[in-house]
């Protein structure tokens, strides 16, 4: 409790909760006195952008958004090939967002109502929920500055060193000599955003799982209206996603989550419209829904399993409904255009899975390894085998039972506990379990009722139906979601019931649906929606606060104003500049500059005995030692030190960087072992220092000798210890061990 009240008075933490509310009035006031809606667009439009100039996320978001439609209009060219397709994203957009934010035109009326002129305000409920949606969409923009987290300084923020090897374009397909399974992942996003990587600043990648976030909300919200048909069903939608800090707090991170999930609903959405509609559309459906599934088996390896649940549920229906209804009337083959898109999906898929296969030998890592090993391939030297760990392995089955109850329960109501951690920080949270009971309790009546009002309907020509009107398409539809619902819940029962540690952001795809089909059995409640409105009203609030005080990187507040003010307020912070400074202040700024594409080159490859993910600040190849020897790794590789020096050699490290005060610490001491091996060995020679005086820390001890770095000698890592070493290099490696020992 103490922690969290230290957490909540933090000065940062303070000042946001300030900003909130204001950003809440200033959204909310125009939503609820506007007199049309051209104003409230402008006056929302007006505080978005102020908001993201403050806090130094405007330029950032405009760059990466331009470069996303750049691949998003190409794809459209390359799918019709003509040039005038590029503009196809912005006229759809112009077409769809407004009526996602609640501005309905005019012919949207309902039949026997005059429609609204001249801007008239209508669904003022709509409005709010828009407004909120924003606020969320703020609280992620207004703190990408801030809040990188360590998963992401480990990989997705470093991509041209981890994944390019600090050799441009030509290291893509070539090992950048780097152990842990994280840096071996299908890399789709990484090299997505790897022209985004351009400046010091991280900030412009971040943006890009912003505008991925903003196309999972959209797509939750058209397939909502898809399936219901009921106007401003996409806005609740939207709002109920956006309430979900399992989704929305995924922005702020370089993992590939969102653009997995992005992948998944686009795939699912056209499902439904292949479903929904009749006539040409469908060939055009197939190929541009299976470009987007192939494409997320890029992004994550976890897509291994939800993508491939989502596509076999949806293949084994579409045969069902074939054999049922005639293979002429649900055609599996792609039109031309979406033929293309395919093509290309599979050869960016192909060329990921490439890499990692080159690199280890297995075309997907992480806990798939054990999979792929057992189908007769081999894993390369020095990966470990990566198996799926069985929590329930050593327990009976009443244990495992009970075990199993205590995590499903702390994952729906309360995520506490040391198996819950990473849960907390991607959390479904109220909305999700309020929308997961009404899929549980109401979903099959719901279905059953939509069965029946489509069997209605069939008598009529569906040109005479009003857009709700439920038709045989609409109920397929909402069947086939209801099935990949199923059998997403199954397997993420399975990971609860079978892993030791579950993290939050494997759920997002559960989150998602749960979101799409709790608002169709809300809205299809009737009256009972308008008793909703307080509980919408609560919810707002309680997962406002809630998230912006998780995520990957804790609570941090939102990115401050620059001290020199002028045109660098425009600009997004300059986080290898902070890196510089941060070194600086502790010291070894020297030692930093050296390692870095400013001394050594980005080429280097260094491994850091010190704490993370502060190592990863040098600007070349690093890993840590927990990256070898830790979760991931492999630590075989650490056993002696002749099979470390044989890893040395193998991953062409140049040198290694340390903190002696991570080296004291408990837990550590195979390390500080190890080290102090390489030097009595001479295989780390030439050993530098940090300055006396350079800095203090905050116990105000000197920072001098504290970190140092060492070169390894290219001829000695080739040679076991029990090879002698020569007078010279013998009477070298003494001094060396005398002045580290003082030092």
């Amino acid at each position: 409790m103490n922690q969290l009240i230290e957490i909540l008075t933090w000065e940062p933490n303070v000042k946001m909760q300030y900003e909130l509310v204001l950003m809440l009035l200033l959204f909310l006031l125009p939503a609820a006195f506007g007199r049309n809606r051209r104003q409230i667009a402008l006056c929302w439009g007006f505080c978005f952008s102020l908001f993201l100039l403050l806090h130094r996320a405007f330029f950032a978001l405009l760059v990466s958004g331009a470069y996303l439609y750049l691949l998003a209009g190409l794809c459209c060219m390359l799918c019709r090939l003509k040039p005038g397709a590029f503009l196809e994203p912005a006229r759809y957009l112009k077409r769809e967002l407004p009526i996602f934010l609640g501005f309905f035109p005019e012919a949207a009326g309902a039949e026997g109502s005059p429609a609204p002129s001249g801007g008239e305000v209508r669904d003022r409920g709509v409005l709010f929920l828009s407004a909120v949606i924003l606020v969320l969409f703020l609280i992620q923009l207004c703190r990408i500055n801030i809040a990188y987290d360590y998963d992401s300084l480990r990989y997705g923020l470093r991509s041209p060193y981890v994944l390019l090897g600090g050799e441009g374009l030509s290291g893509f397909l070539r090992n950048p000599g780097l152990v842990n399974t994280v840096y071996t992942y299908s890399k789709g996003f990484e090299l997505l955003t790897l022209p985004l990587s351009f400046s010091g600043s991280y900030t412009y990648v971040l943006c890009a799982n912003a505008w991925f976030l903003a196309g999972c909300i959209f797509l939750c919200g058209k397939m909502g209206s898809f399936l219901t048909g009921i106007r401003g069903s996409e806005t609740l939608c939207g709002f109920f996603a956006a309430l979900m800090p399992g989704i929305t707090n995924m922005a702020v991170t370089a993992k590939s989550d969102l653009a997995t999930l992005f992948f998944q609903l686009a795939f699912l959405y056209l499902v439904l419209r292949y479903l929904k509609d009749r006539g040409t559309e469908r060939p055009a459906c197939v190929g541009l829904g299976l470009a987007a599934l192939f494409a997320s088996y890029a992004l994550k390896p976890t897509a291994m399993l939800f993508s491939s649940a989502a596509g076999l549920s949806v293949l084994c229906y579409l045969l069902y409904l074939r054999r049922r209804e005639g293979k002429g009337e649900f055609p599996l083959l792609p039109s031309t255009g979406g033929l293309r898109l395919l093509i290309l999906a599979l050869l960016f898929t192909g060329l990921c899975w490439l890499r990692t296969a080159l690199i280890t030998g297995l075309p997907v890592t992480s806990v798939f390894s054990g999979v792929f090993s057992a189908l007769g391939m081999e894993l390369k030297y020095p990966f470990g085998l990566q198996a799926l760990p069985d929590n329930a392995g050593a327990l009976d089955f009443s244990e495992s039972l009970q075990t199993f109850l205590s995590r499903l329960l702390r994952f729906l109501f309360c995520p506490l506990g040391e198996d819950m951690e990473h849960v907390m920080m991607a959390w479904g949270g109220l909305s999700f379990l309020l929308l997961l009971v009404l899929v549980c309790l109401l979903g099959a009546g719901t279905l059953g009722g939509l069965r029946q009002e489509s069997l209605r309907n069939s008598v009529r020509k569906e040109e005479m139906l009003p857009p709700e009107a439920v038709t045989e398409g609409g109920f397929r539809a909402a069947l086939c979601l209801g099935i990949v619902f199923l059998a997403t819940a199954g397997i993420s029962l399975v990971s609860l019931w079978s892993l030791y540690q579950v993290d939050g952001n494997y759920y997002m795809l559960l989150y998602a649906l749960t979101a799409v089909l709790g608002t169709c059995v809300l809205l299809y409640a009737g009256e009972r929606l308008r008793r909703f409105s307080r509980v919408l009203l609560f919810l707002s609030a309680a997962m406002l606060y809630l998230t912006a005080f998780t995520g990957w990187a804790g609570p941090v507040g939102f990115t401050g104003l620059p001290e020199e003010g002028g045109f660098a307020v425009l600009l997004p912070v300059d986080h290898r500049e902070e890196a510089r400074k941060r070194h600086e202040a502790q010291g070894d700024e020297a030692l930093w500059q050296a390692l870095s594409q400013e001394g050594a080159g980005p080429a280097n490859h260094v491994i850091a005995f010190s704490e993370e993910p502060g190592c990863y600040d040098i600007p070349c190849v690093v890993e840590s030692y927990t990256d070898i020897a830790g979760s991931g790794g492999n630590v075989y590789l650490v056993k002696t030190l002749n099979i470390f020096k044989e890893y040395l050699g193998w991953s062409g490290t140049d040198y290694i960087y340390g903190d002696k005060e991570w080296l004291s610490r408990p837990g550590n001491e195979r390390a500080k072992e190890l080290l102090e091996d390489l030097i009595e060995d001479g295989t780390l020679t030439e050993l530098c220092y940090s300055q006396e005086g350079s800095g203090r820390d905050a116990y105000g001890a000197s920072y001098e000798g504290r970190y140092f770095y060492g070169r390894i000698h290219p001829e000695r890592v080739k040679e076991p210890w029990e090879l002698p070493l020569s007078e010279e290099a013998l009477s070298q490696a003494e001094r060396e061990m005398e002045r580290y020992v003082e030092k």
